[in-house]
């Protein structure tokens, strides 16, 4: 859902509260992320406790759920601009990331497309809805063909194996990469590790992530099942855009990017080239060979994602209550935090970006009964506190 530029901050906040009244934040808010988020306090308001401009928000980001996504993939299709800012929701969380660090994406190839379902990126899924994968791996980094061959004409490479030339394994037919090349959809997904270092302010949210997708014939990026980034149907020789999420805290998302390429062997106007590489504003990831392609808010170069940003499901650890950072613990860190936060009862007015993740009893401030609920499994700082080191 991309509300970037079609609500204020204290909008955004009050869709906050409407979604977790409605819905409570354990179970179903993270079914998309494939398990529950642990056990969390139920919660008290229901619909009827709702204030009537809260309904209003709750009726408009309804009709954007449903309305929306035509609208966006007209865009895509016919190059009308969309908002590069995309908001990511709190219930889209997954949960929280291990001390270790991730181990790269779980991969999908959907090979031999047939030519009426190659079209494009958008007829190219179409075909693939129910279908199993030819094969399957694990990959270190979205980066084929690797290495200094930023892309390559699709009719140099005779076999899938010479695009897919790096960074694999766990493949599930050891033939896979014998099989010639022809029109085929990579679909690859993991877990990301948003931290708060990368936020502008560490004690308070929202995090911008940057992304870019080199992808020749159509890709996408889509956060958790909900939120969708541009949809790539280049228009040749155009085939790499970037978009930033606003992430309201820390934690594992739930990112799957597609990549379609229609074989065109000795075609001329660009759609020949094979390759898809995802950057994003990360300190230890490749140089793009080609130079600069996207410049991050702090002036520096985007990097081909590290894999040890990328989690999978079975990696996923439980979200703690009180536990601000994703750190997984609950520390003086978390507390200083929520003494920012704190409003005390009855509380009227509207408290910072993120602060709501103190709001434990959803009564619209963060009082006394807030900091019981939070602080009661404070564990101290762990081994694996990110902040401040260790």
């Amino acid at each position: 859902m991309n509300i970037g530029d079609a609500s204020s901050a204290s909008a955004r906040r009050r869709v906050f509260r409407v979604r977790r009244a409605t819905a409570g934040r354990a179970g179903t808010d993270h079914q998309a992320g494939g398990q529950e988020g642990g056990a969390r306090r139920p919660h008290r308001r229901g619909r009827a406790g709702l204030r009537q401009e809260e309904m209003t928000v709750l009726r408009m980001a309804g009709g954007l759920r449903r309305g929306g996504w035509a609208a966006l993939l007209a865009g895509a299709l016919i190059g009308a601009p969309v908002a590069a800012h995309i908001f990511i929701f709190p219930w889209q969380r997954a949960g929280n990331a291990p001390c270790e660090p991730g181990g790269g994406w779980r991969v999908e190839c959907f090979w031999d497309i047939p030519e009426g379902s190659a079209a494009h990126l958008l007829t190219a899924e179409n075909y693939i809805v129910g279908r199993d994968p030819t094969f399957t791996f694990h990959a270190d980094y979205l980066d084929w063909p690797a290495g200094d061959a930023a892309n390559v004409p699709d009719d140099a490479l005779a076999r899938m194996g010479d695009l897919l030339n790096a960074y694999i394994s766990d493949l599930s037919d050891p033939e896979a990469l014998n099989l010639p090349m022809r029109h085929f959809l990579i679909r690859a997904t993991g877990y990301f590790d948003v931290i708060l270092e990368d936020a502008k302010d560490p004690f308070s949210p929202p995090i911008r992530k940057d992304y870019g997708l080199i992808a020749f014939d159509g890709g996408r990026v889509r956060i958790d099942t909900t939120t969708i980034f541009r949809i790539v149907v280049p228009i040749p020789p155009d085939s790499f855009f970037f978009e930033d999420a606003i992430y309201p805290s820390p934690g594992l998302y739930k990112i799957e990017i597609t990549y379609f390429q229609r074989f065109n062997p000795g075609g001329t106007d660009g759609t020949e080239l094979a390759g898809v590489e995802l950057r994003t504003c990360q300190p230890d990831g490749f140089d793009h060979p080609g130079g600069e392609l996207m410049i991050c808010p702090d002036g520096s170069l985007a990097r081909v994602t590290p894999p040890r940003l990328i989690y999978q499901f079975e990696d996923v650890l439980p979200e703690l209550v009180g536990d601000f950072d994703a750190d997984n613990d609950v520390d003086l860190f978390d507390f200083s935090r929520f003494q920012r936060c704190f409003t005390d009862s009855g509380f009227e007015g509207e408290y910072d970006e993120g602060c709501e993740k103190f709001d434990l009893d959803l009564d619209d401030d963060v009082d006394l009964d807030d900091y019981r609920d939070s602080f009661a499994g404070f564990t101290g700082a762990q081994e694996c506190n990110r902040i401040g080191g260790g």
